[in-house]
């Protein structure tokens, strides 16, 4: 069963998502559509007895004398995204399946453009607490971006549940920042009730990451396919991974850290990478690359400067299922 929520009264449009009424032929081969508010009387003659002198309209009216307007004269209710370089008018009865109606619309680029996150930067200390209720600024753990309204998953991915129920899930910038850039994303769940799973492949290695619970996959940004990038340089934005709803089919031990107990969690990982890096990856593939000494994170993409088993090994330790199921032990 799909956990539902009351979501009357919320705002869940996109601010951007604007209504309007456009007219426009009905026969004309070209279907230019001109707003009714602007009243633009002498580019539209379709509504006065000017339309007779159409020659569109001359061809398929017989009796002009009893129309006071162009029979062909169609009006609509629309929709259009006043973002967007190039307007383009959504029937409004076609606008329940737009994804500007709902929560989608926080992972749309363009309004990712204006409501940029990185211009509402927390500057507290990363050991703010819960009590604080300003949701719009993000907490800093050693470097590590920290969207404070997320959830975040042992193997270092995130869900975004809103208040319409929807569900975006993504990698955190922990995983970006260690892993580096993605060079290819390949998606392995479409839709259904599953776990949503993706190969990326980092540095000529495929790496298969897990979300640990289940959902309801809806959709997947494939954008991704064609731009793998945007999953290493904005990965709580553009480079979302899977959206859906969550079910009550969660297996046991996989439940996802917020606010306080996840930045503890983040400084914890912080310094298990620097250890693991001294402790098990072979140092003379990072011949010439400083380690940090301060406790932070160890060098940024770290996977590009290792061979595939030390990748694999990484990966193995920080974010593969493996990392979910030995804290269930």
């Amino acid at each position: 069963m799909i956990r539902s929520k009351k979501t009357k009264g919320m705002k869940m449009k996109c601010p951007f998502l604007k209504e309007t009424r456009v007219k426009f032929c009905q026969v004309s081969p070209i279907k230019k559509m001109i707003v009714s508010d602007q009243g633009d009387a002498e580019i539209e003659k379709c509504s006065t007895s000017s339309w007779t002198s159409c020659p569109v309209a001359q061809q398929r009216v017989k009796d002009q004398g009893q129309y006071k307007q162009c029979p062909f004269l169609q009006e609509s209710h629309v929709q259009y995204c006043s973002l967007s370089s190039v307007t383009k008018f959504v029937p409004y009865n076609e606008a329940p399946f737009s994804r500007c109606t709902n929560t989608n619309h926080r992972y749309c680029e363009d309004y990712l453009s204006v409501e940029n996150p990185d211009s509402m930067v927390n500057t507290k200390p990363s050991s703010a607490t819960e009590d604080d209720k300003d949701t719009t600024k993000d907490y800093r753990v050693l470097g590590i971006r920290m969207p404070r309204k997320l959830q975040y998953s042992l193997n270092h991915m995130w869900m975004d549940e809103a208040e319409d129920g929807l569900c975006h899930i993504g990698v955190d910038a922990f995983f970006t920042k260690v892993l580096g850039p993605v060079q290819e994303v390949s998606f392995i769940t479409t839709k259904g009730v599953r776990s949503p799973t993706v190969v990326l492949t980092v540095n000529g290695v495929e790496l298969e990451v897990v979300f640990p619970q289940l959902l309801l996959i809806s959709g997947m940004n494939t954008y991704l396919r064609s731009t793998p990038e945007k999953l290493s340089t904005d990965p709580y934005g553009a480079g979302w991974l899977f959206v859906g709803q969550k079910t009550k089919q969660i297996t046991n031990g996989t439940s996802l850290l917020q606010g306080k107990e996840a930045i503890e969690w983040m400084r914890k990982e912080t310094q298990r990478l620097n250890q693991f890096v001294h402790n098990e990856i072979n140092h003379s593939e990072l011949d010439g690359k400083a380690l940090m000494a301060d406790g932070g994170v160890s060098i940024d993409s770290l996977a590009s400067n290792l061979q595939r088993d030390d990748i694999r090994k990484l990966f193995h330790n920080f974010f593969s299922p493996y990392v979910i199921w030995r804290n269930q032990r």
